[in-house]
Parts: C-alpha cells; structure tokens; sequence
C-alpha cells in the first residue's frame, strides 16, 4: 500500500500448457491499481521494469527507489533486462527470417530478442489492431506464417499457393486478403484458413480497401484493370478498365474513392466502387509509382522515380497542387502525425515535408532531407513499408538494406540519433510492435507481454508518478536451455575472471573474456577497441569502463580494474568492431570487500 493505492502484479507465461515463468519465453504482464477502498483506479499509467536482483534479498524501498531513478534517467549503466514501456522492431530481413530487436538508441547499440524463422523470404506483412498476432507473405513456399508477437512463435502456415504476395487486412479485421499472380485469396483471421479463392487479372498487385471495409480494390499491373471485391458476399463486385499498368493505388476518406497510380500511362486514375467506374483522372506523366494518402486521406503524395517528381494532390478538390523535382529515385512515402517522408533508392537521403503545409496551390514544395546510411539506400524488393512512426515518440525508424540497419530519426534533428545493425542481414521492411503498459477494457487493470530474460531472480520495479508508488516485487525466471541456444548476438561471450574468492578495495582484479563470432565459432582476434563496462551494483551507482588488450590467447582480451568502492559488481563488454554493444554482452558478477 502506498499512499492509499494498492498495487498488485500477475504475471503469466505465454503459450499453451505453460506452467511456470521460463528464460527467453514470452509471459503477460497484469498490474492491478486500486485505492483503500478497492475501487480500480483508471488513467495512472504504471512503468514496469525487471532487472536481476543485486544480492539474496528483494530490493528494500531505498534501493528500488534507486533502481527507478537509474531506469528514468536512461543511463546506459542502468537498463533494465525487461522494459514494460518500450516497443520492439521487427525487421524483414533479404533470408527466410525476422529479426525481432529490442532498439536502445542513444545506448549504442539494441538487443536481439530472437530471429523468427521463416519457410522462405518474407514479401509483405500486416499487423493486428490489438498487435498479438503477424501475417506473413511467403511466396517460395506458397503460403502465408502466421506469428504471434508475445513470444515470437510462428503458430500456423496457411497454404494459399501463388496468392502469396501482397497482404491487406481488413479495418474489422474479418478477412486477411493475399493477392499473387492471377489469384486472390481471403483468410478467415480467427479461424485461420480460407474462406474464399477468386481470380484476378494477372502482373503485380497492390491492395487498398474502403474506411468500412466494405469493398477490396486489387491492382492488376499486366491485366490493366483494377478488381473491386465485396468483402460481405466474398465475391468479385465489378472489374474497371484502367490505363497501362495501374501499379500503386489507395483509398482516400475525403473523397470517398479509390486513387490509382498509372505508371505507363502517367495519370492518376479515380474509381467510385458502388458502380464500379472510372470517375475522373488527373494527368501526370509516365513512371509513376508508389501512392500513398497522408493521414486523413485527403492530401495524396505520388512518387515518380522515372522522372525524380512527387506530386501533391488534393482529392476533394481532384486537383494537382503541388509538383517537385526531389531526390534520385524516389520510391515510397511514409507519414508520422506531423512528417511526410520520401525515400530515395537512389541516394542515401530521405526528404521531409510538413503535412501542415500541404493545399497550398502553385507553391513551391519545401522539402528539408536527413542522410539515412552510409550508402544508397537501393531498390526495395518488398512492397512492406521501409519508414514507419515509432510507438509514443516524434520519430521514425528508416530500414536500410543496404547498410543493413535500421536508422532512428527523431524529428527536428539533422542527422538520425541512433542506429542498430541488423546482425548481418539485409533489412527489406520495418516494423513496431508497441509493447507499453496500456489500460485494458477492465478498469485500472494494465496489461502488456514481454520476453523474459536469462533465468535468475529479477525485481519487478513498479512506478505510478501521481499518485506516488515506488514498489519492487520479486520474480523467478527458470532456465531454458534449449532457448539459449537459439538466440544471442553475433558476438559468443566467454567470461573468464579468476575464480579466487572476493576482490578487496584497493587490489587489483584482472579482467578476462574470450569473443567469439557466433556463426563460425571461431575466436575474434585483432580487435582494438575492447571496453570493459563495470557498475556497482549498490546506491553510491558507481559506472565505469576500461579499456581491454589481446592476449595471446586467441581471442582473448584483458584489463585490470582497481575498486574503490566495496560491494557487488557487475561487468560489460562492447566492441564496435565486433558489432556487440554493451547493452547486449552478458554480464559477470563479483564481489568487492572493504579492508
């Protein structure tokens, strides 16, 4: 009890017939708040954190009081092994494979939570509402995996042939709708099997579907129409005759129509589905490509990389405003609530354009642009999106292939705040998957599903700024060998401290560690930029780093630190070199004693 608030946790694991809280599973989080009299209390907004127990006793109010200061204030020395407020990246990635990252941007470096494995590349992919489950596109394997977000498991593979290309679902989330080749199919999404299978006009699709979901629109590139489905009766509404290859479309709210992109006959086609018919078209020019309508769905921005244009237009109006030489190759939009931004395949360079600004006819487009890699960003080869918004912040996470990475920019800045190497694997896609605490229907009842670290005690850190609860609970995490196996950076840390008791203040204790590449099992040698992070695991929150010199014994580096402090310790590891961060090394632990 503090402060007249009760606050009590539940944590489950994930998956079925799972009894107990294991390493490296995935488990829900359910924080109960009420007040003396036990009525819930709504609108707190709890923070959780769970990080490895300092000592045989759960954290007293002093030090988990400490261990909060030291989670909000975002010290790289103090991160937590489970954040109950953050969100994960899933990244597509060029193999048959998901990396699923835990981003720490401004800490150097992100944690790789697993890599889901897949029965070929990945083309597209559609996330739920509620964000428990992901829908996958296979085409090699003719199917689409379905995965759930809590523990990154796939949970079925749904068999749709060459249907498996691009992937919409529905605002209901009713029907998952695949489209490929000459063939569209509808997923039935609680039962997980088709409902219905129709043919199409052939060549590459794009999918787009009314505010209702009431129609599917399906571009049909080589065929030159579009299919208009009736998501009720399952069935093919109507088919309208475009111009030559219509390539991109989406749905605008405003106008209550249908726009299409047209790359080989250069215009911007309008399609009314109750007919269904051609409405109307705007002219543009030949090699049009991605469209995309910015939040609200009145202002549509077109990319030509033929021709390096954008055009702004207004679809009340169906009017042109605004038309723009950009950078080379411009090939996809992505929109946060305030940007619109315009990836380049061309360049390394994304422009921005404030959506505040748009429906200013005949004004110059203002653009402002940041540098997203250290090379072109290249051709996309999935229609996914490579730019997206992240979760509770004014920032955007920009995957690039090439540079396999995925950048973060924080908007207003120059230049992005902070990247993650995706462990050697091309980023096609990005995604982010919120994993904060959220209110659930239940009132003052907050929910949210995490994977779970290492085995060991953790203290679960709870805290409400207003009104004030600072409380940790303890936790146990049970080994999972089998999981341990599975994950881990690019980088296989071996500890090797002197295993001769307590150090004492004022002796030296040598460091030691062997790296080791994860894939090849080799030692890494030669590596020049070796830190060793220490903290004292106490109040006085003592952090500091030294830096470690290769033995000669093959990939084994060294340092010696001298405490001043007694206490418990812990120890890091990072090369840039190595592509390991210290967020990700495992930590070793000793012990300090006075004299």
């Amino acid at each position: 009890m503090h402060e007249g608030v009760e606050v009590s946790v539940a944590i489950a694991p994930l998956g079925p017939g799972r009894t107990e809280l294991t390493a490296h599973e995935g488990a829900r989080f359910r924080i109960t708040v009420r007040d003396t009299g036990g009525s819930p209390l709504a609108g707190v907004y709890p923070a959780g954190w769970m990080h490895p127990r300092a000592g045989d006793r759960p954290a007293d109010a002093r030090a988990c009081g400490k261990l909060i200061e030291g989670f909000l204030s975002g010290s790289i020395f103090s991160q937590p092994e489970v954040d109950l407020n953050s969100y994960a990246v899933l990244v597509l990635n060029g193999d048959a494979s998901i990396s699923v990252v835990d981003p720490r941007f401004g800490f150097g470096g992100s944690k790789l939570l697993t890599m889901i494995p897949l029965g070929g590349p990945g083309h597209d992919w559609a996330l739920r509402n509620d964000q428990r489950e992901l829908y996958v596109s296979v085409p090699d394997a003719g199917e689409v995996a379905v995965i759930e977000t809590h523990g990154y498991r796939p949970l079925a593979q749904i068999q749709v042939g060459e249907a498996a290309g691009r992937l919409r679902l529905q605002a209901d989330q009713q029907y998952l709708w695949t489209a490929g080749g000459a063939r569209l199919v509808a997923i039935d999404v609680d039962q997980r099997q088709i409902a219905a299978k129709l043919e199409i006009g052939a060549g590459e699709h794009d999918l787009a579907l009314s505010s209702d979901s009431r129609y599917l629109f399906v571009s049909d590139a080589q065929a030159n129409t579009v299919t208009v489905v009736d998501t009720r009766t399952l069935s093919v509404h109507g088919t309208v005759e475009t111009g030559w290859q219509p390539v991109s479309i989406d749905w605008s709210n405003a106008a209550g129509a249908l726009f299409v992109a047209e790359r080989g006959e250069g215009r911007i086609s309008i399609v009314d589905p109750s007919g269904p018919s051609l409405v109307g078209a705007l002219p543009a020019e030949a090699g049009l490509g991605e469209l995309r309508f910015a939040p609200g769905g009145r202002f549509g921005f077109v990319v030509n990389p033929r021709q390096d244009l954008l055009h702004i237009f207004d679809a009340a109006s169906r009017q042109i405003l605004q038309t723009g030489e950009v950078g080379s190759q411009p090939d996809h939009v992505g929109f946060s609530t305030e940007l619109a931004y315009v990836r380049h395949a061309g360049s390394d360079t994304i422009y921005m354009i404030h959506l505040d600004e748009l429906g200013r006819e005949g004004v110059p487009l203002q653009v402002v642009d940041f540098p997203a890699g250290q090379n072109q960003l290249g051709p996309r080869s999935s229609p996914a999106a490579t730019i997206v918004r992240a979760p509770g912040e004014n920032a955007v996470l920009v995957a690039h292939p090439v540079d396999r990475a995925v950048y973060y920019y924080k908007e207003g800045m120059a230049a992005p705040m902070g990247q993650f190497s995706n462990y050697r694997q091309q980023a096609r896609a990005v995604l982010a998957v919120d994993r904060s605490l959220t209110q659930t229907a239940e009132r003052g009842v907050y929910e949210t599903s995490a994977m779970l670290g290492p085995a060991g005690r953790y203290d679960l850190a709870i805290f409400i700024d207003s009104p004030r609860v600072v409380h940790c609970f303890e936790v146990e995490v049970a080994q999972n060998l089998e999981r341990e196996r599975e994950i881990g950076p690019p980088v296989r840390v071996e500890w090797a401290l002197a295993d001769d008791g307590p150090g004492e203040v004022g002796a030296a204790i040598e460091l030691r560690v062997r790296l080791f590449d994860r894939r090849t099992d080799q030692p890494l040698t030669e590596l020049d930029d070796v830190v060793f992070s220490l903290a004292l695991l106490t109040p006085e929150n003592w952090q500091g780093t030294t830096r470690g010199i290769e033995t000669q014994n093959g990939g084994e580096y060294r340092a010696e630190f001298v405490p001043q402090l007694p206490g418990p310790y812990q120890v890091r590891v990072g090369s840039v070199g190595a592509e390991l961060a210290i967020v990700d090394s495992p930590t070793e632990r000793f012990t300090v004693l006075a004299k």
